[in-house]
């Protein structure tokens, strides 16, 4: 039986993602672009121009062995994606305009959009991306490459690795607690309840008897400070910001968690996915909330797997 040609992407045929906000934003955008990219048989960019004028964020993704080329958007399709309310309109009217062979694609943050399994490649036809992409569904066609792709530990210090393995050697509960811009009345996430976080801590303990506690915050001195309703018999550590440590080593140890609490952030979701991807999704106890927008923002779907346990906000 001969074996199945290799698809060659088309040099003719691209895809460029719009990257934004921070690692874990920028993770499923990536990821994304890459399922598009692989549907559709064609080459993938990152447009990393939002961030000039970001004054929070800046590209995270410097160290992932990505299959992409760093290409920011110029000429008539960069003014178009930065045309001011362009995005908002597209998403209230659902709208993927085309000009020429070019289809600019908007995420209305509403979920799957079905259009997007019918998006095709072909001689000079580009697919430009906008948005955050946050549903299983826009990411499934590069599911059997985010393992590795999504894995930037081969430029890892040796001291990181090494408490990774520590991690990994041992049913681990890594507690993610986000704070930050979170905590802002203008977030449309906000902070989680901290009665939220003990109910999940108990349901981990329950699910996964872990030996260790790791808790991860982008506000640590805050983190070690709160009371989680730990067992006094489970030892806890809060791991510090660290200036020579980068987000993508913090994100990367999160996933060498046997057990996972979860906040309502991007960040958490790929600590979790990737430690799945890392063990195997039936030897991985992922808990996370069962609302990670508030109201205000709208009817905005939970990306929750639908395997993770949920538990109230």
């Amino acid at each position: 039986m001969r074996p199945a040609p290799i698809a060659i992407p088309s040099p003719d045929t691209r895809v460029v993602v719009r990257l934004s906000g921070g690692l874990g934003n920028q993770l499923f955008q990536y990821a994304a672009g890459r399922s598009l990219a692989i549907a559709t048989n064609a080459t993938l960019a990152l447009d990393r121009s939002s961030f000039q004028a970001d004054r929070l964020r800046r590209f995270a993704l410097g160290r992932f062995p990505l299959a992409a080329t760093l290409d920011d958007l110029v000429g008539w399709r960069r003014r178009v994606v930065d045309l001011p309310g362009i995005w908002r309109l597209a998403r209230t009217v659902r709208a993927w305009p085309r000009v020429g062979r070019t289809t600019f694609l908007f995420d209305a943050m509403r979920g799957f959009d079905p259009r997007w399994n019918s998006l095709v490649g072909g001689v000079g036809r580009v697919h430009v991306l906008t948005g955050y992409w946050q549903d299983e569904g826009f990411l499934a066609a590069a599911e059997a490459d985010l393992a590795r792709e999504c894995d930037p530990s081969s430029a890892f210090p040796r001291a990181t690795i090494d408490l990774g393995t520590a991690f990994q050697s041992e049913t681990t509960l890594g507690i993610h607690l986000r704070r930050g811009d979170f905590a802002e009345t203008r977030s449309p996430h906000r902070v989680c309840t901290i009665d939220y976080y003990r109910s999940a801590i108990a349901e981990a303990i329950r699910l996964a008897s872990p030996s260790r506690v790791v808790v991860f915050s982008d506000d640590p001195a805050w983190a070690a400070s709160v009371d989680l309703g730990l067992p006094s018999t489970l030892p806890r550590e809060t791991m510090p910001r660290d200036a020579s440590r980068g987000d993508d080593e913090d994100l990367w140890l999160l996933g060498r968690c046997r057990a996972l609490v979860l906040s309502n952030s991007s960040y958490s979701w790929w600590g979790a996915r990737l430690a799945e991807l890392a063990f195997g999704e039936d030897r991985v106890s992922v808990i996370c909330p069962n609302r990670w927008y508030h109201s205000s923002a709208g009817p905005i779907p939970s990306p929750a797997r639908s395997r993770w346990v949920q538990v109230a906000v």
